[in-house]
């Protein structure tokens, strides 16, 4: 069960993230048919994947998007972190943060999914579950 400083600040992320998101495509319907607005987000975990995909899907999609990472790859803690030896052979790969994504609970969220999965956001994982103890 998450804290409860966990839990507000989760819900004060989130109503930022949505305040955020509102304002800009409410500045994107208000804008010119032939005016572009350049958006960037940081962070390709969850939030930015989210962020992008709500202004891609707005009605009057305007904007120059651009994603900026600062890690080796897309997908911030739910991205797979590979550890290799000093000649670069692999030992062992594991998820950090986010795992996986359980059933949804909403049919909204499902579709979400569905965009993100088309889009090549994310794909099924087929690993093995392993537990190890020193």
């Amino acid at each position: 069960m998450p804290s409860t400083l966990a839990t507000t600040a989760l819900l004060l992320i989130t109503t930022i993230f949505i305040t955020m998101i509102r304002r800009t495509t409410s500045l994107a319907l208000s804008a010119k048919t032939n005016d572009r607005i350049k958006v960037a987000i940081l962070g390709s975990g969850m939030s930015g994947c989210s962020a992008a995909a709500t202004l891609l899907d707005s009605p009057n999609n305007n904007f120059d998007i651009s994603v900026y990472e600062g890690g080796r790859g897309i997908g911030g803690r739910m991205s797979t972190r590979r550890i290799t030896d000093e000649s670069g052979n692999p030992l062992y790969q594991f998820d950090h943060g986010c795992q996986y994504i359980s059933t949804p609970k909403t049919e909204c969220f499902r579709k979400e999914l569905e965009k993100w999965k088309e889009r090549g956001w994310m794909k099924p994982w087929k690993g093995t579950f392993a537990t190890v103890s020193a």
